[in-house]
C-alpha cells in the first residue's frame, strides 16, 4: 500500500512539473494579433478590396507563424472578416415605374 501511494505521489509530481505538449499562443507571443483584431473590427465599413487585402495580410502572417492560429483573437478576426465579406446591396430607383421583384 505504501509503495502504491509513493508511486502515485511521484507520478503526480512528474505530471505537474513536466511541460505540457499542448502549444498555445499567448497575447505576448504575437502582439500583432491584437492589432489585426482592432483593424478587423472596422472592416464592415471598408470596401471589399480592403477586406480582401486585410485577409491576405493576416493569412500570410499565419502561414509564416502557424502557432498564431492558437491566439485567442484569431477566431474573432476570422469571424470579423467573414462578416465584412458578406454584403448584399439593393438599389431601388423610385423613378422606375416597372414591376418590382427580387429573386434569390
Amino acid at each position: 500500500m505504501k509503495k502504491t501511494f509513493q508511486f502515485l505521489l511521484v507520478s503526480l509530481v512528474l505530471a505537474l512539473t513536466l511541460p505540457s505538449c499542448e502549444q498555445s499562443a499567448s497575447v505576448d507571443d504575437y502582439p500583432i494579433m491584437e492589432q489585426y483584431y482592432t483593424e478587423s473590427v472596422n472592416l464592415v465599413t471598408a470596401t471589399l478590396d480592403s477586406v480582401n487585402s486585410f485577409k491576405a495580410k493576416v493569412d500570410g502572417f499565419v502561414i509564416r507563424n502557424p502557432e498564431a492560429k492558437n491566439h485567442r483573437r484569431y477566431s474573432m478576426i476570422q469571424e470579423n472578416v467573414k462578416a465584412a465579406s458578406l454584403r448584399i446591396t439593393i438599389n431601388i430607383d423610385p423613378a422606375w415605374a416597372g414591376e418590382d421583384s427580387i429573386r434569390f
